[in-house]
């Protein structure tokens, strides 16, 4: 049983209280009923590592001193069985091990008190972190929109009065708003899933991929590999899409081959997870790249070569992590590339 996981918020000390009275009474009732040069005393470390299920400092040091006047007192009330250096000895050695224990119950305390402060505090700030992202990039696309619609009366209006250097000017930052407004969309989409409260249901992978891949209305050229029989898991559906479209347009948009394939598959893995892959014929990824690729604003490839924001893989991760998945890959530069995830089977 791990104490760090299932010790009361709330300082239940009643119950604890309960539980070392009766572990005090069945020490101290074995200990008078040996005799005393049998080390009868060591037992009442028991109520010391009792006490760390309770969040008080204050219960570990008075199961300790309980502890020690309940040892003495049984010295004193055990039968004569040894000598009486022995006994002594015995006596000393048990308040010794119960305040050594005290002690390291205190420190364990003291960084337990700590860590949970720090896990606090991040998870404070990791809630106005996304609360922040989320304000800035819903608040920046109204005025990138106006932009946006601006420059494209300007190029309306102005159509066959201008240069062409001019003509390129507009066309330039209608393509400059156009990125920015990408951006902060996969940047909302990302916030949006630190906000988002999970709630599972069952979903039935072969209707929803096949659903899915229809919505996205794929280019002609794509071939799209699936298996007919498919799992059904417990997902939360709207993290599930944002998972396989990232996935999928990732693998569209990093291919220069002239058939675009993606292909859809799972396996059991074990006993504990089942693995689903989806595989592509892509440009494929250096082995370094490997982890690089699902952290934010993480590009590999110029705008110039293929057009981003570098999200769209840390929007997977971070999805991929909500529903307590994990997510990896395997690739070969030019031979395209293979995504896993990893779905742990319920118990």
């Amino acid at each position: 049983m791990n104490p760090e996981i299932n010790a009361p918020k709330n300082g239940n000390t009643i119950i604890l209280s309960a539980i070392c009275v009766v572990f005090a009474l069945g020490i101290f009732l074995l200990d008078i009923s040996t005799p005393s040069g049998v080390a009868g005393g060591v037992p009442y470390v028991i109520l010391v590592l009792t006490s760390l299920w309770s969040t008080k400092k204050a219960f570990t040091l008075i199961t300790a001193i309980t502890g020690t006047l309940l040892n003495f007192l049984g010295f004193f009330m055990s039968f004569d069985g040894g000598m009486l250096s022995i006994e002594v000895s015995n006596r000393i050695l048990a308040v010794f091990m119960i305040w050594v224990t005290t002690a390291l119950a205190g420190y364990y305390k003291k960084t337990n008190d700590e860590r949970e402060g720090l896990i606090r505090d991040l998870s404070h700030l990791n809630k106005e972190l996304n609360e922040f992202t989320y304000v800035v990039s819903h608040d920046l696309k109204a005025p990138l929109r106006a932009i946006h619609n601006y420059s494209d009366f300007l190029q309306k209006d102005l159509k066959g009065t201008l240069g062409e250097t001019q003509e390129m000017y507009l066309e330039g930052l209608g393509e400059a708003v156009c990125q920015s407004e990408a951006f902060l969309e996969d940047l909302l989409q990302l916030s949006r899933i630190g906000r988002k409260k999970v709630i599972l249901k069952q979903v039935d992978l072969y209707p929803f991929l096949n659903t899915l891949i229809a919505g996205l209305a794929l280019p002609k050229e794509t071939e799209v590999l699936i298996e007919k029989h498919w799992p059904t898991i417990s997902a939360e559906p709207t993290l599930l899409r944002q998972i396989f479209q990232n996935l999928i347009t990732n693998a569209l948009k990093y291919n220069k081959a002239l058939k675009k394939r993606i292909e859809f598959g799972w396996s059991e893995k074990g006993k504990q997870a089942l693995e689903i892959f989806i595989k592509d014929n892509g440009i494929g990824i250096e082995a370094r790249f490997f982890e690089k690729i699902f952290m934010p604003f993480q590009r590999l490839h110029a705008d110039s070569e293929y057009e981003g924001t570098g999200i769209g893989l840390a929007t997977v991760s971070k999805a991929v992590s909500r529903l307590g998945w994990s997510v990896c890959v395997e690739s070969v530069p030019e031979q395209g590339s293979t995504f896993y995830l990893t779905i742990p089977k319920k118990r």
